[in-house]
């Protein structure tokens, strides 16, 4: 199911739940991007563009390394993370992300179709191989604001 400007109850219901039932919206999305800088552009001019999102200021996070990434979930409130790191490296970005905040909703795009059985494992919200598309980040925010 495709979400757009007609749906907005269901960003509506998210943010409510985000922010503890409180009757309002929350006034950013924030979201961590782990990867490298040339997909970190693409994902967030995705991100921004999507029409689902019309409505809702985004404040991105970009991290380029687990150390930087660790040091913005302790300091931040994230909202939702999306991973592009490759082999390993994503994988171990998504068991950090487990073992520092095991409900925090991650989308994982990785070169490699194996590591889906691990994203499965690792609850993740959404796999998908790459390249990443506009198509897929679609999907993978639908499904973030869905479970919301």
């Amino acid at each position: 199911m495709m979400l757009d400007e007609k749906n907005g109850i269901f960003l509506l219901h998210c943010y409510r739940k985000l922010n503890k039932g409180e009757d309002r919206m929350k006034s950013k999305l924030k979201i961590l991007l782990y990867g490298n800088v040339e997909e970190y552009k693409i994902a967030e001019n995705y991100i921004r563009n999507l029409p689902l999102l019309s409505n809702v200021q985004c404040e991105f996070f970009y991290m380029k390394t687990l150390n930087e990434m660790e040091s913005i979930l302790v300091n931040q409130t994230i909202d939702l993370i999306v991973v592009f790191a490759d082999g390993a490296e994503g994988m171990e970005s998504v068991y950090l992300c487990r073992r520092m905040l095991h409900d925090i909703p991650v989308c994982w795009f990785s070169d490699d179709n194996d590591f889906g059985m691990q994203s499965h494992r690792l609850e993740c919200i959404y796999f998908a191989t790459k390249p990443m598309t506009e198509e897929k980040l679609n999907r993978a925010l639908t499904r973030y604001l869905q479970m919301c």
